[in-house]
């Protein structure tokens, strides 16, 4: 029996199970945090709010707390749950599977063979912006090797963009040639996002609208991040 047709009482049971080995094994089944962190999230805490499990002690606690709409969320959860599970196990080489992964998993194997990783990304990531006014603005990014139009780097998947918003130098702090102070390196940001696609729109808040956005980008392959291209920055936007 596949994990789609189990009951739902046994369904939260295998859901938990499987994410808890997602989590504790992702190197062993040659995945990456950022192939797992979705449905990590997806799953939750008692506490996270919109989660799996926040709306199961709901579910779970009958016609006190059991409404419609929890119903509702719970189906549309299981749905999310699923797809993202039968993606990650999708990915997982049918190499490195075992007889616990199977068991957990509910499933013979992945459906990728064995393939041979890519090779290092070479590519500098290369963003341009159109502002939109309070503080939303897009985001598209170009390679070194082709400059023809936004569109991701050979061997990747994605982009990282790190990131934190600062305030403009003030009338003396500009006489004194002091500049937008931005952080030393890209792991020392306040804010790390992933972007599947090369153009994105990010929206910063109208109430950041004249500070600056100090930031490092850079071409990344989520499932191989040892392949992630240099970075690019730090760099520095206004924010309109």
């Amino acid at each position: 029996m596949t994990i789609q047709k189990l009951k739902i009482e046994q369904f939260n049971t295998a859901i938990r199970n499987a994410v808890a080995r997602l989590d504790s094994d992702f190197a062993r089944l040659k995945l990456s945090e950022t192939q797992i962190a979705i449905i990590i999230a997806l799953l939750g805490t008692d506490a996270t709010t919109g989660s799996w499990c926040y709306y199961w002690i709901l579910y779970a606690g009958g016609d006190a707390t059991c409404t419609r709409n929890v119903i509702k969320a719970i189906d549309t959860l299981r749905a999310k749950l699923e797809k993202e599970l039968s993606k990650i196990l999708d990915d997982i080489p049918a190499s490195v599977w075992n007889d616990d992964d199977r068991s957990y998993f509910m499933r013979t194997t992945g459906l990728d063979p064995e393939q041979t990783p890519p090779g290092e990304i070479t590519d500098e990531c290369l963003p341009a912006f159109t502002q939109y006014g309070g503080g939303k603005m897009k985001m598209a990014c170009k390679s070194t090797h082709d400059q023809s139009r936004a569109k991701k780097a050979e061997n990747s998947d994605g982009l990282q963009f790190n990131y934190d918003i600062v305030d403009q130098p003030t009338a003396s702090e500009t006489e004194d040639k002091k500049t937008v102070e931005v952080a030393a390196s890209p792991d020392t940001c306040a804010h790390r996002v992933f972007f599947s696609k090369a153009t994105n729109t990010i929206e910063l808040g109208i109430e950041n609208s004249g500070r600056v956005l100090a930031f490092y980008v850079r071409w990344f392959n989520s499932k191989h991040p040892d392949k992630a291209g240099p970075w690019n920055g730090p760099l520095t936007k206004n924010i309109l």
